[in-house]
């Protein structure tokens, strides 16, 4: 059998993400550069350099998250709150009561 020299097919789509890829990991590292001082820019290529990676890279951006804790907050809230549990379950209740015998 002959081997075959196809090379393995590649769409579209696949080829613009490798460049932009490319694309993005140039101007990285021309920004890594001129952080570190090797090179300098001048304030439009900084500004081009910020306005492509924001078109390419996903933003990080803060997320607020509150909790609301509804729960009880002491030994006396805990208790009250088993009790009324039980008092709705009374299966419950006995099945716990069973299982505390054994």
């Amino acid at each position: 059998m002959a081997k075959s020299d196809a090379k393995p097919h590649i769409t579209r789509r696949q080829a613009e993400n490798v460049r932009a890829a490319i694309k993005v990991g140039m101007i990285v590292d021309r920004l890594q550069k001129a952080a570190m001082g090797e090179i300098e820019m001048k304030n439009s290529e900084l500004n081009a350099a910020k306005l492509l990676l924001d078109k390419t890279l996903p933003s990080l951006q803060a997320v607020e998250q509150t909790v609301k804790d509804d729960g009880p907050k002491s030994l006396e809230e805990i208790n009250e709150r088993i009790r009324s549990i039980l008092q709705a379950n009374p299966r419950l209740a006995r099945e716990l009561a069973e299982f505390s015998e054994h």
